[in-house]
């Protein structure tokens, strides 16, 4: 199962969800509640939910809250 979108580097380019909360630490409630309000950004692609570099950067950083 894939986990995550990556470059030829290896470089995570987007998480799927669950991937991502773990990496996170936080529940798939809170990630769905930060994606209502907006807080969060994902992107649909091929049925599956991806959230990109950035947010789950952008995320450790301390910018979402």
């Amino acid at each position: 199962m894939l986990n995550s979108v990556t470059t030829s580097s290896g470089t995570p380019l987007a998480y799927q969800v669950k991937p991502f909360c773990q990496l996170a630490g936080i529940s798939r409630t809170t990630f769905y509640e930060l994606l209502k309000t907006g807080k969060l950004k994902a992107v649909k692609f091929g049925g599956r939910t991806l959230v990109p570099r950035e947010e789950a950067e952008r995320l450790a950083r301390g910018e979402v809250r």
